[in-house]
């Protein structure tokens, strides 16, 4: 694990400091924040002005399961369920930038 300290990869790291936070709020069962779609919509605008590489699949299935996450109908199983997969979704994307940020390795996007 080698890292740079360019512009480039600090900011990348905020933006999984901040997925950090969105995965704490999502384990406390705060489904009523926006957290999660401000991160996938800076992580989409992100990726976007930047060089950075990442599956946009992987982004747009996020803010998807976010909005999906914020109806109030819902049961509370089939909250948990998409709480999860929104879960593993912020995860993924964090991973694939912590890939982007300390070079090659096993990437699995």
């Amino acid at each position: 694990m080698y890292f740079q300290p360019t512009p480039l990869n600090v900011s990348t790291l905020l933006l999984v400091a901040f997925g950090v936070v969105v995965l704490m709020m999502l384990a406390k069962g705060k489904h009523d924040t926006n957290l999660s779609l401000i991160f996938f919509g800076a992580m989409t605008a992100f990726v976007t002005m930047t060089t950075r590489e990442l599956n946009m699949y992987l982004l747009y299935s996020g803010m998807a399961l976010g909005l999906v996450v914020r109806f109030e109908f819902m049961n509370q199983k089939v909250t948990r369920f998409f709480s999860f997969l929104l879960s593993f979704s912020v995860a993924a994307t964090m991973y694939a930038c912590l890939i982007e940020v300390f070079g090659p390795g096993l990437a699995l996007f």
